[in-house]
């Protein structure tokens, strides 16, 4: 190690830094509970860092962490402060760290860019799930997943509509005749579930608020 500092004396924080990056990139998804447990460690590591630099160069630091993947990381939260910044969320927010992180999470979905997002099914989630909020509407997860099975209910329960579906394609919740009931996205193979997310992507398919008449799920 002392080798390759010697051998890089200006870079060598940077390649490591570089080859941490790339190697996080190129691991294969995470399950949930993988997300969870990696959650775990970045936030240790961060809080030794910053309690680190606080007691050698005097820095304070208020931090809030969660995950953005919508419906999955709801039990992903995380709050710190170092010893001179212990008040700041009570005297400067008026609230204490469980409403912060509370805000936190709700504040970080909404705020990606679901229509750049590669992943088709997250693109799906996000993209419905951001339009019922813009709506004042919210879906009712199942278990901290996503609602698949129960769509069609939830917006009849908003009273909004969908339009704009791609045609001649099952409806997220409804049954196919070949099995005995809904699986929610599973039901979609591949490219169907590419089509779904280029609709929302493209504008094409829209929730809207259903003041009169038929509350059905259009397409």
């Amino acid at each position: 190690y002392r080798s390759f500092q010697d051998a890089y004396p200006d870079d060598w924080q940077d390649i490591l830094d570089t080859f941490d990056k790339t190697w996080i990139a190129s691991g294969p998804p995470l399950t949930v509970a993988q997300q969870s447990q990696e959650f775990m460690r970045l936030t240790k590591k961060v809080t030794s860092l910053l309690d680190l630099a606080t007691a050698k160069h005097g820095f304070e630091a208020a931090l809030l962490m969660c995950g953005k993947v919508v419906n999955q990381d709801a039990s992903i939260g995380y709050i710190h402060t170092t010893p001179g910044a212990e008040e700041f969320w009570a005297s400067r927010c008026r609230a204490d760290e469980n409403t912060m992180v509370g805000h936190f999470k709700a504040h970080v979905p909404n705020n990606v860019d679901w229509k750049t997002l590669a992943d088709h099914i997250q693109c799906i989630k996000v993209g419905i799930t951001s339009m019922f909020s813009n709506l004042g509407g919210k879906l009712t997860a199942q278990s901290g997943s996503f609602p698949w099975k129960l769509l069609p209910a939830e917006l009849a329960r908003h009273r909004f509509v969908m339009k704009g579906y791609p045609e001649d394609m099952l409806m997220l919740g409804q049954p196919r005749v070949t099995v005995a009931r809904p699986k929610g996205i599973s039901d979609l193979d591949k490219c169907e579930r590419v089509i779904l997310a280029d609709a929302l992507q493209s504008g094409r398919l829209t929730i809207e608020q259903q003041k009169n008449g038929d509350l059905s799920t259009c397409k």
